[in-house]
């Protein structure tokens, strides 16, 4: 099978937002049942779900309907960079090179480069008629949501991993924390939704994957 297959694109495609959709069953029960335990296994498919975008995103300058190739190969840059950050952040804090805090940032930082393609390919294709309206609203949502944690990973690192421990003192924090955990919140939501979403438009042929 070659790594630019439609089929090849598509099943890992879908199989990351299984992983994403898995990452959030787990993050769910490590609040409400056992923080150790069940975090742990999030943070194993938090390292996974970027991984398994890389054929895509490898993939992505070959998309059907490019009309500025160049544009296309940067934000495939951007977003390899951003897969090798995010996977990165995880592993290291998995084995204890770094701490929590740290593999937020990189976290933060990669899927906001990643965000970046995202918004590439939505803004590339807004008059392909293969793609539904909605499909780019909603990559166009996620995109701007994922972009916002590279700010938000150098501004707000310190209030974002006393969001995740729960610690932060709501009442005393800046207004500015609102927007940036809201945006959180659609990446860990949405990154499933599209990556269910892009695999079904790759598998359909409607996001065709040239093989010339």
């Amino acid at each position: 099978m070659r790594f630019f297959d439609q089929n090849f694109v598509g099943y890992f495609t879908l199989a990351a937002g299984i992983s994403a959709l898995i990452q959030i069953i787990l993050l769910i029960l490590m609040f409400t049942v056992s923080r150790t335990f069940f975090g742990t296994l999030s943070d194993y498919f938090y390292a996974l779900t970027p991984l398994l975008l890389l054929p895509f995103v490898i993939a992505f300058p070959k998309i059907l309907g490019i009309q500025n190739t160049g544009i296309y190969r940067i934000a495939m840059i951007s977003g390899v960079t951003g897969i090798l950050i995010a996977s990165m952040a995880q592993v290291i804090l998995l084995i204890k090179i770094i701490d929590l805090k740290q593999s937020i940032w990189g976290n933060l930082i990669g899927l906001g480069l990643v965000g970046i393609l995202i918004l590439t390919m939505t803004i590339l294709n807004h008059n392909n008629p293969e793609l539904p309206a909605s499909f780019q609203w909603f990559g166009m949502v996620l995109g701007i949501a994922m972009v916002i944690g590279i700010p938000s990973g150098f501004f707000f690192l310190d209030e974002l991993h006393a969001v995740q421990n729960g610690s932060l003192a709501w009442s005393s924090a800046s207004p500015l924390i609102y927007p940036a955990v809201l945006a959180g919140v659609i990446t860990q939501i949405g990154l499933p939704v599209w990556g269910f979403w892009t695999a079904q438009l790759v598998l359909t042929g409607k996001l065709n994957i040239l093989t010339g």
